[in-house]
């Protein structure tokens, strides 16, 4: 956890009231004498806000249409979309300042060409900018938009640079604390689990040729399908509870697979699944798979059908299995992330500004040209 000292101020800031005074340095958010004043706090809760949006507008939880600013009152796990956002917001820009203060304090800028290359990469950056809102001028006027102008999304642009930097010293290839192998090892037994199933689908099944194969819709590329009548929804739940007793009576769970099982990830994956708490799973599979026991045996129910599960003891190394790739391609940035918590979390970081839920609405959305 970080050490965050949170001080409410009269006069908590709210973007879209700018003011015309003249800008200050005096920071919102601060370690010792590192910082990042209150646009740079209103742009990145900003910048956040618009990424939350995007990934709910692509996955379709919400259109342009109908979105309004009572789309961040909605829930998930008790927790409003609002409050959601700011957290990541608010988490980020700790990291930010955390890694300011580090930046100085590994000497990071006295490396020979560093500040150069800053400089070039921040004006590449810029150039970009310009280029997509097409013109100098143009991209001004944008900003304006957030009380911003280029040589401020400059100042921006340097402090996420910085931070890069620390994030490559320290866990880069090469870094000084990357992860190692008994990290892999550790991380892997302490998260992940490892069920195999028969899935009984009692939704829809195959259109068949005269043949008995499949037909393909060229115009989506998946084989057709049709729903099932409720007869032949009545037998394959009967079937699954047949499948459920052989399992418990100690019948070959593979051979059940290979019989019965209709999910062909289980003809790849030979290995089983391996979850963990954020594996993107239904939710009564995956609370199932992490409840269970070694050995234990459940059914489960999705909006794939029916699921008779088994869970499995982890393999040594079964990380390293070029089978189960899949399954960790993210797991050294899981365990880069656990790391950074706790490294970043030992700055004492203050916070000054108050980020409430109508401010954070009135937050204007961000060009995506500048995500």
């Amino acid at each position: 956890m970080k050490k965050i000292i949170s001080v409410l101020i009269l006069s908590a800031f709210c973007l879209y009231a700018f003011c015309a005074c003249a800008e200050t340095k005096e920071y919102v958010v601060f370690c010792g004498e590192h910082g990042i004043t209150e646009k740079q706090y209103d742009y990145w809760v900003a910048y956040y806000k618009t990424k939350f949006l995007n990934t709910f507008l692509q996955s379709g939880t919400v259109t342009e249409a109908d979105y309004t600013e009572d789309f961040w009152d909605t829930e998930i796990s008790n927790e409003s979309l609002y409050a959601l956002t700011k957290d990541q917001a608010e988490s980020y820009i700790s990291d930010i300042v955390a890694c300011l203060a580090l930046y100085d304090e590994y000497k990071l800028g006295e490396i020979e060409g560093a500040e150069e290359q800053i400089k070039l990469s921040v004006d590449s950056f810029i150039d970009d900018d310009i280029k997509a809102a097409g013109s100098r001028s143009k991209l001004n006027s944008h900003l304006a938009q957030y009380n911003l102008n280029i040589n401020q999304l400059r100042d921006i642009y340097e402090i996420e640079i910085k931070k890069t930097m620390v994030d490559e010293y320290l866990y880069g290839e090469g870094g000084v604390d990357k992860v190692t192998s008994e990290e892999r090892e550790e991380y892997y037994t302490a998260n992940y689990v490892r069920v195999k199933h028969v899935l009984v689908n009692i939704k829809d099944k195959y259109v068949l040729d005269e043949d008995g194969q499949r037909i393909m819709d060229p115009s989506t590329g998946y084989y057709k399908t049709e729903k099932l009548t409720s007869e032949e929804i009545a037998a394959k739940t009967t079937l699954a509870a047949d499948i459920l007793k052989k399992a418990q009576n100690g019948d070959d769970f593979e051979k059940l697979i290979e019989e019965y099982g209709e999910d062909e990830g289980m003809t790849y994956y030979t290995d089983g699944y391996f979850l963990t708490k954020s594996s993107p799973y239904e939710e009564n599979f995956l609370k199932a798979s992490l409840e269970m026991e070694d050995g234990e045996i459940r059914s489960v129910s999705s909006s794939y059908g029916i699921h008779i599960m088994k869970k499995y003891p982890l393999e040594k190394d079964g990380y390293k299995k070029e089978i189960n790739e899949n399954f960790f391609s993210e797991l050294d940035k899981d365990i880069i992330s656990q790391k950074k918590e706790k490294k970043y979390g030992e700055k004492e970081i203050t916070v000054t500004a108050l980020c409430t839920v109508d401010n954070f609405k009135a937050y204007p959305l961000m060009d995506n040209s500048l995500l």
